[in-house]
């Protein structure tokens, strides 16, 4: 069940998080852009205009076709990859269509600003 939460009233009780915007990766030490559409909601510390205005250009970065990959499936494939520098979603699919989804996390270390 989805909930609409106004974000800057009261965030008492709600599950909320706050991310970097940029992110280094513990291992590789590359940079990475780590925010999106569905999960993003603004920019602390600045007004609200002037952060849905950077957001969206970094949203713009973000859905360049040379910064995505979309998966066409097929049968008995599997996908993985690093969630410390990833956003990843899926797009509407059949409802006739069957899926299965497993999840396995592994220990890491905790996001790192960049």
């Amino acid at each position: 069940m989805t909930q609409t939460v106004d974000i800057d009233g009261d965030l008492t009780g709600i599950h909320n998080l706050s991310q970097p915007i940029f992110v280094r990766h513990p291992e590789t030490g590359r940079i990475a852009l780590y925010v999106n559409r569905l999960m993003t909601a603004r920019i602390d510390g600045i007004p609200r205009d002037e952060s849905n205005a950077i957001l969206e250009e970094l949203y713009t970065i973000s859905e360049s076709k040379n910064n995505y990959y979309e998966h066409s499936w097929t049968e008995g494939e599997l996908a993985m990859w690093d969630n410390y520098c990833s956003c990843h979603a899926r797009t509407d699919f059949p409802e006739n269509e069957r899926r299965l989804l497993r999840r396995c996390t592994l220990l890491g270390q905790q996001m790192i600003a960049a």
